[in-house]
């Protein structure tokens, strides 16, 4: 029995429409709380570099990188 599931239409597109829309709410809401918009995104790459986690208040371009696509990903989950 086919299911009729089209991976990009069904997984992919959604998945990255909601990943986008979230980061974007991210990016408000710190901005709202006085906070660097790319902070809350840049957050998760403490799994990465747990040593630098105090540092993403003011993140480099690598924090930033490394969380976008950990959210990213885990919104195609």
């Amino acid at each position: 029995m086919a299911l009729g599931i089209d991976a990009t239409r069904d997984i992919l597109l959604p998945g990255i429409a909601a990943g986008l829309l979230s980061t974007a709410a991210l990016g408000v809401c710190a901005r709202l709380h006085g906070k660097h918009a790319a902070a809350p995104v840049s957050a998760v790459s403490h799994w990465l570099w747990p040593q630098e986690v105090n540092q993403t208040a003011h993140p480099k371009p690598r924090h930033f990188v490394a969380g976008l696509t950990i959210h990213l990903l885990m919104s195609l989950g």
